[in-house]
């Protein structure tokens, strides 16, 4: 903004007379640009539904707020660079740095309320006031003017816990909250500092899940999570259709990280063969849903068993392989040709099959029963021959 009628006098009287003048200036200025902006505010909140104004207004509005911006901005004078310093300085000085107004992402706020645009937060930071990117762009002088002064500042993590607390977020959001985590944090030591900042953000993070088929949606605090699923493993066979631990993050999450990198930033470790096995197996679990009840249906306990074989020799440890027979061994959990589903001890390999009505292994998906499947039907207890006994029972 140019003011011509200031020039430089000799004459002292004269000299701060125009001062005055230019303080004047400043102060008409500020009430302008803010006049115009609480209008433009005003404009912004008349316009919004649910999700804010539509785009085409929002466009408008925010063109106007840039406008008005470049308009207020002080070049440097001539042939005194002193009047656009003492006029800059007066058009902040009339009123509170806090309140000076800015358009926004959400609207005109206070400069206190805004922040710097950054990409790293732009996927998950949805109701923070953030200048928009045009707005940086379009009036870069009085943005760095904000700037020096220490008005604008740039997003911290006090933002983000904020943010955090008062809205749960979506799995895209919450994906992109966990890849700024992991970038930023994943390969710090794990210092008593990070463990704090870590734990804040693990209890402010709420995760909203919608289920497709069922059009539930569900609640899950980040702090609850222990575990997650290695998706990206060659070998994963664990039925994603199937019942998964409460505690384990969902897996339309997890697929979108790195599980080295999750497991290395986040308190959580990959669930193993073993701790699914449990979980499947508890009676809360079967209960909840017959096609998932490995002692009735005999096609999941198929699925289940295969899953297993895939495992059994290439990556299980003695340890886990024993953990895993505690927990399937007595347990009905054997599909037969027609006896439905029968404990290990209770059912024959086809080559034991001496009488017609033994419940002898068959699989419903046509499955061969050789190598780790075998091998794992045998640890578990499945009969390779008929007891004596059984002749004359």
């Amino acid at each position: 903004m140019k003011f011509a009628l200031f020039r430089e006098d000799t004459d002292k009287g004269s000299a701060v007379w125009n001062q005055e003048l230019i303080f004047v200036g400043g102060w008409l200025s500020r009430a302008t640009y803010d006049l115009e902006l609480a209008d433009i505010g005003a404009q912004w909140t008349k316009a919004s539904g649910p999700e804010g104004p539509s785009s085409e207004v929002r466009s408008k509005l925010i063109e106007r707020a840039i406008h008005t911006l470049r308009f207020f901005t002080f070049h440097r004078s001539t042939p005194s660079q002193q009047v656009s310093q003492l006029l800059l300085d007066s058009f902040f000085s009339c009123g509170k740095n806090t309140d000076f107004l800015l358009i926004t992402t959400m609207g005109v706020r206070k400069v206190s309320e805004i922040r710097r645009p950054d990409a790293k937060f732009a996927g998950f930071l949805k109701v923070l006031p953030v200048l928009p990117d045009d707005v940086v762009t379009s009036a870069p002088i009085m943005i760095s003017a904000l700037e020096s002064r220490g008005m604008l500042k740039n997003i911290i993590f006090d933002d983000v816990l904020n943010e955090l607390r008062n809205r749960p977020l979506p799995e895209d959001e919450m994906v992109a909250c966990l890849k700024w985590w992991i970038t930023t944090y994943g390969d710090s030591s794990p210092s008593r500092e990070l463990l704090v900042i870590r734990k804040e953000l693990l209890d402010a993070a709420i995760l909203i899940r919608s289920h497709s088929i069922s059009g539930k949606t569900s609640v899950i605090p980040l702090s609850t999570i222990k575990t997650f699923l290695n998706t990206k493993s060659s070998n994963m066979s664990i039925p994603l259709d199937g019942p998964l631990p409460d505690d384990m993050l969902p897996v339309s999450v997890t697929k979108e990280l790195t599980p080295h990198s999750l497991a290395k930033a986040m308190p959580w470790e990959e669930l193993t063969i073993p701790q699914w096995v449990r979980y499947i197996c508890r009676e809360d679990v079967c209960a909840n849903d017959a096609k998932f009840d490995i002692s009735k249906s005999i096609q999941w306990a198929d699925r289940v068993l295969i899953a297993l074989s895939k495992h059994w020799m290439a990556s299980l440890s003695k340890e886990q392989k024993t953990e895993i027979v505690a927990d399937l061994l007595g347990r009905t959990c054997i599909p037969t040709r027609s006896h439905g589903v029968r404990k290990p001890q209770d059912a024959y390999f086809q080559n034991a099959a001496l009488f017609p009505d033994l419940p002898v292994i068959t699989f419903p998906s046509g499955t061969a029963i050789k190598g780790p499947l075998e091998k794992l039907l045998i640890d578990v207890g499945v009969r390779k021959h008929v007891e004596l006994y059984v002749y004359f029972c």
